[in-house]
């Protein structure tokens, strides 16, 4: 999954739309969330900001290879080219 997936899903998951999140953040326009989610590129330091306003969480951990995950949880995957 890539990270603008991983958002829209959590954003989905709790019924917030990008410009709530946007309000959320301090932004003053919601294109401020919608362009790194549509350039699939945002930098690590706000991709936590924007997690923490969400109430998630960035876990690093080892692989678990196939399986099924909890519900709400996502894994963000290096993109194939």
């Amino acid at each position: 999954m890539r990270f603008r997936d991983a958002i829209k899903k959590v954003l989905k998951d709790k019924k917030i739309t990008q410009t709530a999140l946007a309000e959320k953040l301090g932004y003053s326009h919601q294109s401020a969330v919608a362009m790194p989610i549509m350039k699939d590129n945002i930098t690590l330091s706000v991709l936590l900001e924007w997690l923490d306003v969400l109430d998630y969480e960035l876990v690093i951990q080892p692989k678990r290879g196939a399986g099924k995950r909890k519900v709400g949880e996502y894994v963000i995957e290096k993109e194939e080219k």
